[in-house]
C-alpha cells in the first residue's frame, strides 16, 4: 500500500510540473509615439518598441526609411523621411 501512495504522489508531482506551469509570458508589444506626422522639408524620428518576442516594422510611404527593421525585445527604431524633391 505505502508503494502504491508514493507512485501516485510522484505520479501527480510529475504531472503537475509537465502540465502546471506555463512558463512562457504572453507577447508584448508597444510602441511611442503610436503615430509620426513629418513636415515637408522631411527628417528622422525615433519610436521606442517595447517586446518580450521578436518584432519586425516596415513603413507605407514612399521612401520613408525604417532602422532596424526588424529586433527581438526593446529597442530604439529610426523612422526617416526623405526631402521631397523639388521638380523645375
Amino acid at each position: 500500500m505505502k508503494n502504491q501512495n508514493l507512485a501516485l504522489a510522484l505520479l501527480c508531482a510529475l504531472a503537475s510540473l509537465l502540465f502546471g506551469c506555463n512558463t512562457t509570458p504572453d507577447p508584448v508589444l508597444t510602441v511611442s509615439p503610436e503615430n509620426l506626422a513629418f513636415s515637408a522639408e522631411g527628417g528622422a524620428q525615433t519610436v521606442q518598441v517595447k517586446a518580450n518576442n521578436p518584432w519586425t516594422a516596415s513603413a507605407s510611404g514612399s521612401g520613408i526609411s525604417v532602422n532596424p527593421s526588424s529586433g527581438e525585445g526593446d529597442a530604439t527604431v529610426t523612422v526617416t523621411a526623405p526631402i521631397p524633391s523639388q521638380e523645375p
